[in-house]
This record gives C-alpha cells, sequence and structure tokens, in this order.
C-alpha cells in the first residue's frame, strides 16, 4: 500500500512539472512577443515622426513655390527662366522633368542635360530645424486649358531619413471679357431724366449693333438719348478721339443735327418732347435673352470665387470711404456694404476700376468715373456724372435726374483686358498630390 502512495506521488509531481514548465515557456513567449510588439510600435512611431517632419518640410517647399508663381505670373508663358527638359533623353528622366512616370516639358531652373541635374529654386528657405527642404516648378501644354504650371515641395526629415514630396497645379484664368458687356447691364430699369449713353459697337452676338442697353424691360420717362461714339461729340470735336482722364466733357454731348422732317438723325434711341424712339441699340430680350446669372456672364465665375481672387489682392473693403482711389495699384474692388461716391475722379484710361458693391450704391454730386460699376443691390445714378465703361446691376436700377452720361470707352475696356490685371493663376481641380 504504501508503495501505491508513493507512485502516485511521483506521477503528481511530474504532472506538476511539466504543467510549470509549459506555462513558463508560454509566459516567456508572450513577453518577447510583447517585447517585439512593442520594438515594432516604436519604430511605427518613429517612422511615422520622422513622416510627418518630411511633411512638414515638403508643404513649406510647395507653398513657397505656389507662392513665387503667384507672384510671377509672367512665367506663364513659358519662355524667360525656363529649360527644356528634353534637352538629354537622361534630363527628361530626372526629377522633375519626369514625375511617377509624367514627363514634363520645361523645368524653372539651371540644369546640367550631361550631368543630369536639375537646381531648385533659387528663392527656397532653409528651414530653421535643418530640414531639406526643395522648391520646382515644372510646365506642360494642354489643349484643354492652355499651358500649366505645376509646383513642387520636397521635404526630408531631420535625420534624412524621411521623405516625401507635394505638389499642385496652376492654369491661368481671365476675370473679366470686356467686350461682351455694353454700357448699361440690368435685368429691369427705369430711364427717368435727362442723360446720355454711347454705345458699344462691339459687343459679342450683336455684330452691327451699337449696343447701350441690355435689359429685359425698360421704363421710360424725361429726356434722354443714345449715339454712337462716333457721335457724341463738343462742338466738332468728337471726344473720346480727343479727351482724356482730366479733361474738360462737359460740352461732350450727342449730336442732335436733324434729319430736315424733324428726327435727329444721329441718335440711336431717345426720348424727347414726348417723342419717343426705341433703336436697335437697347437690346430686345426676345432676341438676345437676359442671362440668367448676370454675375457669372459678367466675371466667368461665381460670386464666392470673385470675392476670394479680390481678397487675395488686398480689394475687399468695408465702404468706399475706406478705399483710396488715388493709390490703387490693381483695378479689382469689392465693397462689403455700401457706396456712396461723388465729387471726384475715380480711375483712368490706364488703370480703371471694376467697383463690386454688396450693397446700395448710389451717386452725389459730380464724378468722373473710368471702368466698370456691378451693384449686386439697388443702384441709382442722378447727378451730373460720367461713367467711362459699363454699368451693370443684378437687381432693377434707376437712371434719373440730373445730366448723367454713360460711355463706352474701348481704350477703358481694353486696359481692362490687360493681362497683368485681369488674369489670375488657379489650382487646377484634383490637382494635388502627395506621395
Amino acid at each position: 500500500m504504501m508503495n501505491n502512495h508513493k507512485t502516485i506521488n511521483k506521477q503528481e509531481g511530474a504532472a506538476v512539472l511539466l504543467v510549470s514548465i509549459v506555462l513558463l515557456i508560454g509566459v516567456t513567449l508572450i513577453t518577447i512577443f510583447a517585447a517585439r510588439v512593442g520594438v515594432i510600435d516604436q519604430r511605427i512611431s518613429a517612422n511615422e515622426y520622422r513622416h510627418i517632419q518630411a511633411k512638414a518640410s515638403s508643404g513649406a517647399a510647395l507653398e513657397e513655390a505656389s507662392g513665387f508663381l503667384g507672384s510671377n505670373k509672367n512665367l506663364y508663358d513659358g519662355t524667360s527662366g525656363w529649360s527644356n527638359c528634353d534637352a538629354s533623353a537622361a534630363l527628361q528622366q530626372t526629377f522633375p522633368c519626369t514625375i511617377g512616370g509624367k514627363e514634363y516639358e520645361k523645368v524653372f531652373s539651371t540644369v546640367d542635360s550631361a550631368a543630369p541635374s536639375i537646381s531648385e529654386l533659387e528663392y527656397t528657405t532653409t528651414l530653421s530645424n535643418g530640414a531639406d527642404s526643395k522648391s520646382f516648378l515644372v510646365y506642360t501644354t494642354s489643349t484643354d486649358v492652355g499651358n500649366i504650371l505645376t509646383a513642387i515641395g520636397t521635404g526630408e526629415s531631420i535625420d534624412g531619413t524621411g521623405k516625401a514630396a507635394e505638389q499642385v497645379s496652376y492654369s491661368k484664368g481671365t476675370i473679366l471679357i470686356p467686350g461682351q458687356v455694353p454700357p448699361v447691364m440690368t435685368p429691369n430699369i427705369t430711364l427717368n431724366g435727362g442723360f446720355t449713353i454711347v454705345g458699344n459697337p462691339n459687343l459679342d452676338g450683336a455684330p452691327g449693333v451699337n449696343a447701350t442697353i441690355w435689359a429685359t424691360t425698360v421704363g421710360s420717362s424725361g429726356t434722354w438719348q443714345t449715339c454712337n461714339a462716333g457721335n457724341y461729340k463738343d462742338g466738332t470735336t468728337i471726344c473720346l478721339d480727343e479727351y482724356g482722364p482730366g479733361d474738360d466733357w462737359s460740352g461732350c454731348d450727342c449730336d442732335v443735327t436733324e434729319d430736315g422732317f424733324g428726327d435727329a438723325k444721329y441718335l440711336l434711341s431717345y426720348r424727347s418732347a414726348g417723342n419717343e424712339k426705341f433703336g436697335d441699340d437697347i437690346l430686345n430680350p426676345t432676341v438676345f435673352p437676359f442671362p440668367d446669372d448676370v454675375f457669372d456672364f459678367v466675371f466667368g465665375m461665381s460670386k464666392t470665387q470673385m470675392y476670394g481672387i479680390i481678397d487675395g489682392k488686398g480689394g475687399v473693403y468695408d465702404t468706399c470711404d475706406d478705399v483710396n482711389f488715388s493709390a490703387l495699384t490693381d483695378p479689382y474692388l469689392w465693397i462689403s456694404g455700401d457706396c456712396q461716391l461723388g465729387g471726384d475722379e475715380y480711375g483712368n484710361r490706364v488703370l480703371p476700376v471694376v467697383l463690386i458693391v454688396e450693397g446700395n450704391f448710389s451717386v452725389t454730386g459730380n464724378f468722373e468715373f473710368w471702368g466698370m460699376i456691378y451693384g449686386i443691390n439697388a443702384l441709382t445714378l442722378n447727378s451730373n456724372s460720367r461713367v467711362h465703361g459699363s454699368m451693370i446691376a443684378e437687381n432693377p436700377s434707376k437712371l434719373t435726374n440730373g445730366g448723367y452720361h454713360q460711355i463706352w470707352d474701348p481704350d477703358v475696356l481694353n486696359s481692362l483686358a490687360d493681362d497683368d490685371t485681369n488674369s489670375f493663376l488657379a489650382k487646377l481641380k484634383s490637382s494635388w498630390t502627395s506621395r
């Protein structure tokens, strides 16, 4: 019996020992696995930290490249300062002439086609943390949007092991196409009092018509007249040919010489002494349907887009009183509130003003305005003033009281079409990439 008890105890001891060894092995394996996981997590965290550093560096470089491009719109033509990527086969395959398999035509850089090597923009700033950061510009053409300029930023982590690159592409947009608007454009207009409008003979879609007013409905009373530029005279002098900013335009008016039958043969449309004539210059809305979105028709973009462009130029103000018109270097202004002008001269033929007013626009006293007035709300012109360009409104407007003159001036509108003031570089949709 004693021997049986000893045998059982020995068996139980062996079983306990085996279980303990298995548990010890399991705990050891778990400890080793946990340690490996910890090491991997540390490596992942370190890699992520280096990647964040590299992304920050490449983002800074991209901002510098984009900023340089925005300040040098003349680069859009792809001539001065650009080098051809196809100068050699090796250069074409060198970054950034080729990125991710896509080949570009030119790079804004000094290149060595034999080495080959491409230097970054000279204007790249060294980051304070010492991380490597480089900016590049490349160029290609497109049948859809014209020239495309791509800004590129590359960056590294501080220790140089993390690398990143970002890029975004730009094309040139035009803010305004002056030829497509007449002197007066508004959905409903009331023609009261005495005023004069000089027509636009180059309105898109209306060949042979000296367009003066484009509206859906026109109400008329008082005394008013419209004519073409050649018959807007001071005596025998054609005012648009001889006069400019600072000159005395007070003697300029439409030639009202009669044709011998009691009609003014040089007037396009008029109302005088109860007699009224509506000529082809006041566009028939049946033939020329008034656009549903006036702003988009004139500027080719939404108000939000336009506001962003003008805000980026520093041209957004609360009221017109906040604007120093004599010190303007860019023609585009956005007034968030009301605007009242009078008693001064605003803009000129070389640098006309495009004034967009969200609030109410009105005029007090005499003034000369060179450019375009766009009223989002109510717009009233009722003084002995002259607007050399166009007056456009989204809401019913009034030309009333006084001797107001609205004059289509080709030199003003040609200045507005100038590439330096009438263009902007816009990001191409979905062009941002990161690697």
